[in-house]
C-alpha cells in the first residue's frame, strides 16, 4: 500500500464519527480525495461526492457509510460502573469484552449496564 493511501486509511479509521456527528470524518474524506477528483461536492445532508471525469458516458459509483457505532455515557456510578446508551445499530452483547475509545480515553468493557 502506498504511504499516502495508508495515512488516509489510518486517518479515516481514527477519526470519531458517531451517528449524528459525522462532520469531522466528512472533512477528512473531502481533504484527501480533492487532489484526485475533478469535483468534490457536498450537500446539506452531509453527503460528500468525489467526481472523476464528470462528462464521461460511463459512470461508476462507489459509496460508503461514514458513521460508526457509538455509546453515549449516561453516568458513572461511585464504584465505577459505566452506564451507556447505544447510538447506531449494535447488539449489546457484541460490546462485552471489547475495548472502546472515548474521545481520548481507552476503556475495556468487561461489563456495563445498558440504558434504553
Amino acid at each position: 500500500m502506498k504511504d499516502h493511501s495508508r495515512l488516509f486509511l489510518e486517518e479515516l479509521i481514527t477519526t470519531p464519527s458517531p451517528s449524528g456527528n459525522e462532520a469531522e470524518i466528512q472533512k477528512v474524506f473531502y481533504k484527501n480525495v480533492k487532489k484526485y477528483s475533478d469535483q468534490v461536492l457536498s450537500d446539506h445532508a452531509g453527503n460528500v461526492t468525489a467526481v472523476i471525469n464528470p462528462d464521461h458516458e460511463f459512470k461508476v459509483l462507489i459509496a460508503a457509510h461514514c458513521d460508526e457505532i457509538a455509546f453515549i455515557v449516561q453516568y458513572i456510578t461511585d464504584d465505577g460502573m459505566i452506564h451507556v446508551k447505544k447510538s447506531g445499530g449494535i447488539k449489546q452483547i457484541l460490546a462485552l469484552g471489547k475495548t472502546v475509545k472515548s474521545y481520548g480515553v481507552w476503556w475495556s468493557f468487561i461489563w456495563c449496564c445498558w440504558d434504553f
